[in-house]
């Protein structure tokens, strides 16, 4: 486990914005629906915290950070490509950077822990 920045989507129902938020990840390229749950619950936690007052809103996406592709860069694990204007992974263990989760997939993620839960029972 080690930590990463991710860039954080909020929408608080009067209005979009965005976090950089310090989290752990395995390394995988893959989150796991319990991955994508715990991540997005430690995000709206992390968004109370900082935020403070009133209704911080719900994740509803998450990425890699500019910051942590930025500091990976320096260290030869991504490189930037002029031509499509993109970062991209020249480190294979490093396919991590690619983690993105939309709101679709964060909702079929705590719809497959809810069937978890309900097959548990």
């Amino acid at each position: 486990m080690f930590e990463t920045t991710f860039l954080v989507f909020f929408d608080n129902g009067h209005d979009f914005y965005n976090l950089e938020v310090n989290a752990y990840i395995n390394g995988e390229p893959e989150l796991s629906n319990d991955d994508i749950v715990a991540l997005t619950e430690e995000f709206e936690s992390e968004a109370r915290h900082i935020i403070g007052k009133g209704y911080c809103g719900e994740c509803i996406g998450f990425q890699i950070a500019d910051s942590e592709w930025d500091l990976q860069e320096e260290q030869g694990n991504a490189s930037y490509n002029e031509e499509t204007c993109e970062m991209y992974v020249t480190n294979p263990d490093f396919k991590w950077l690619e983690i993105s989760c939309g709101k679709d997939d964060i909702i079929k993620a705590f719809e497959a822990q809810e069937d978890k839960a309900d097959d548990d029972e």
